[in-house]
C-alpha cells in the first residue's frame, strides 16, 4: 500500500485521472477512461474508479456495486457506502475509469519489498523475544539484591539497543536500497 501511496502522490498530477491511469499502467492493468451518463451505469464492469463531486471538490472512488435501487462504493475515508442509485447519479459527474487486470497485472519489485519487510520483522520480533527472554530470567533468578538486578537489566537494555541500531547501520551500508531500512 506503501508503494501505491508513494505513486499516486509523486505523479506530476497527483489528484487527477491520469495519475491513476498511469499508476496502473506501471502494475500493468489495463484502463480505460471515459463520460458516461445514468443509462449506462448498468453495464459497468465492476470494480472501477468513479469521480463524485459531493463535497466542494471532486474526487475519484471505486464503485463496487450497482442495482436497480441501490449503489455501494468507497467514500474518502475508505468506508463501504451504499446509497440510492437517485443519490449518487445527482454526484456522480460522469467521468469513469474502467479497469482490466491482466493475468501478468501486480505490483512492481513486491516480492522483493516483502521478503525486506519479512526480514525487518523477524529481526525487531527476535530481539524483543531475545530482550524480553534475559529480562526475564534475571527477574527470575532475583536475589534480594534489587539494586544489582536493576543495573544489569538496564544495562541489558542499553546493549540490546545498542545492537540493535548498530545491526540496522550496517545493514544500510550492505544494501542502501532496502525499503525497510529507509523506512526506519
Amino acid at each position: 500500500m506503501y508503494y501505491l501511496k508513494e505513486k499516486l502522490l509523486t505523479h506530476p498530477e497527483p489528484d487527477s485521472l491520469l495519475a491513476i491511469s498511469d499508476t496502473l499502467a506501471e502494475y500493468k492493468v489495463e484502463s480505460l477512461a471515459l463520460q458516461l451518463d445514468e443509462e449506462k451505469l448498468d453495464q459497468l464492469p465492476l470494480p472501477c474508479v468513479v469521480q463524485i463531486s459531493k463535497n466542494p471538490y471532486p474526487y475519484f472512488t471505486c464503485l463496487t456495486q450497482v442495482t436497480e435501487d441501490w449503489v455501494e462504493y468507497l467514500d474518502e475515508k475508505g468506508k463501504l457506502v451504499k446509497v440510492s442509485r437517485k443519490e449518487f447519479v445527482k454526484h456522480w459527474t460522469g467521468v469513469t475509469l474502467v479497469v482490466e487486470k491482466e493475468e501478468h497485472s501486480g505490483e512492481p519489485g513486491y516480492t522483493k519489498r516483502r521478503k525486506e519487510q519479512l526480514i525487518y520483522q523477524s529481526l525487531v520480533i527476535l530481539t524483543g523475544a531475545v530482550g524480553l527472554a534475559w529480562i526475564i530470567g534475571d527477574l527470575i533468578g532475583l536475589d534480594y539484591n534489587t539494586s544489582y538486578s536493576f543495573g544489569v537489566i538496564a544495562l541489558l537494555i542499553l546493549k540490546l539497543a545498542g545492537l540493535g541500531i548498530s545491526t540496522i547501520l550496517l545493514w544500510s551500508e550492505v544494501d542502501k536500497n532496502n525499503a525497510a531500512i529507509t523506512q526506519f
